[in-house]
């Protein structure tokens, strides 16, 4: 089964409230199959966001602050995290404009349907997100609106 997956981060500062000074941005990081188009009540085609995780960038502030402020700064995120939707929908233009490729695969078993492979890359992609540049995939966004 071939599956191109992609990786759409949104940028959802503006949408939430009271953010705390030392954070610079509070991002999403989902997955989808750009192989896989939805049509939602119209003829334009949508894709299928699966929710990987919540983060946040943080000012020069925040390294300054200490073990306990900086523990409510994470919670502050988390708490935002836990009134996410598992899948989003998004136009497939859109996605694809905003994305980049999501290389991060878990060695094993080869998956047999295209949800295996999306719950392994998100299993994955917690387990070492380092390896899935959500930043640069942020700022790549930023340049290309600009």
């Amino acid at each position: 089964m071939k599956v191109e997956l992609r990786t759409v981060v949104l940028d959802i500062t503006k949408h939430c409230l009271r953010v705390p000074k030392h954070i610079k941005q509070i991002y999403e990081v989902h997955i989808y199959d750009a192989g896989l188009h939805m049509h939602l009540c119209e003829l334009t085609p949508s894709a299928e966001l699966h929710y990987v995780c919540t983060d946040f960038i943080a000012a020069e502030s925040y390294y300054d602050l200490s073990e306990d402020k900086r523990e409510e700064v994470y919670e502050y995120v988390q708490e935002i995290a836990a009134h996410t939707e598992l899948i989003t929908y998004m136009h497939m233009s859109s996605a694809n404009r905003i994305s980049g490729e999501s290389g991060t695969r878990c060695p094993g078993e080869e998956p047999e349907t295209r949800e295996e492979i999306l719950q392994e890359t998100i299993e994955c992609m917690n387990c070492d997100p380092e390896t899935c540049e959500w930043e640069k995939i942020l700022n790549e966004n930023k340049k290309e609106r600009s």
